[in-house]
């Protein structure tokens, strides 16, 4: 019972950020507390994973905000909270197939953009991205 509503909190927050992402091309930070704070206690009472998957999974989404950072910005921060904020929900070590996932149709998006001659300045938002990542891992 818990995996589902796990999974229904999280969706929540993806669709949430998805929208705002590519209405405002920001995520909300109070959101992204509130959900902190939720999936801080969901995975302290009821998930109770070792603390190596959830150091594994951090790891992921402190590495996407580095590279935020060290890009200035060029890979938003928000997306590297969200991908953090993941790692609260999810029982399993799979931030990383999710990322890579949320990659590969970002790569594939951005060549078509490429294809019809947008901008290169254009900003691809990245949360709907992770919404169809997440979607993609739960299937397989």
């Amino acid at each position: 019972m818990i995996p589902y509503i796990t999974t229904f909190i999280l969706y929540i927050y993806l669709i949430t950020c998805t929208i705002s992402d590519i209405k405002t091309k920001k995520i909300n930070l109070k959101l992204s507390l509130f959900f902190v704070f939720l999936g801080i206690l969901i995975y302290s009472f009821f998930i109770r994973a070792d603390i190596e998957i959830l150091l594994y999974n951090l790891l992921s989404g402190i590495c996407v905000l580095l590279v935020s950072l060290f890009t200035k910005g060029a890979i938003g921060a928000g997306d590297a909270v969200i991908l953090i904020i993941m790692s609260f929900y999810m029982p399993s070590a799979s931030i990383l197939i999710i990322l890579f996932l949320s990659l590969l149709m970002a790569s594939i998006v951005s060549v078509a953009l490429i294809i019809k001659k947008y901008s290169r300045k254009y900003a691809l938002p990245f949360a709907p991205f992770i919404t169809l990542g997440y979607t993609i891992f739960l299937i397989i």
